[in-house]
């Protein structure tokens, strides 16, 4: 047997031979029989793909708080083999999969987790990844008292006052 990896030397061995193939990427294995009297086959090309690195799940959320319905692209990367499939899970709603970028969307209101993990096409797959998502859709409350309507004969104080269910208040304005 005669064979030849990527553009190496065209090496030789007995049929059954091991060629070893290091490192990852594409790779092309040129091999031919050749027989006692010296007659050889015609060359035959294996191409032979190595990835050994797990990918990167590039998924992003943002850290504050959202007043909208927010669609976090769940994506990953891999520099060899290819992106196979994404998976993720809302708050402990089932797992999920689909093709990389998927958009999932958080919309109602409240803090909410979001879990990702991302697969290549050779199989090495990421751990899970968590990211809070914070949605607050609703204006707060202003809880001011009203005024009284009769005139006062001194200074008066009124206290300023507001309320929120969701993010919270941050402050009241006058």
């Amino acid at each position: 047997m005669e064979w030849r990896l990527d553009d190496g030397l065209v090496q030789s061995g007995p049929a059954g031979s091991v060629v070893p193939i290091a490192g990852d990427g594409a790779h092309t294995l040129r091999t031919r029989a050749v027989d006692v009297a010296g007659n050889a086959s015609l060359w035959r090309d294996h191409t032979i793909r190595v990835d050994t690195v797990t990918p990167v799940d590039d998924t992003a959320a943002p850290a504050g708080w959202q007043t909208a319905p927010l669609g976090v692209s769940v994506r990953g990367s891999d520099e060899h083999s290819g992106m196979g499939t994404v998976r993720w899970q809302l708050d402990d709603g089932a797992v999920q999969s689909g093709s990389s970028p998927t958009v999932v969307t958080v919309s109602a209101d409240g803090e909410h987790t979001l879990r990702t993990r991302v697969r290549d096409v050779a199989g090495h797959e990421t751990g899970w990844k968590t990211h809070t998502i914070r949605i607050d859709t609703t204006a707060p409350a202003n809880t001011t008292p009203a005024a009284p309507g009769a005139w006062r004969n001194g200074d008066y104080a009124v206290l300023v006052s507001g309320g929120d269910d969701g993010s919270g208040l941050a402050d009241v304005q006058w």
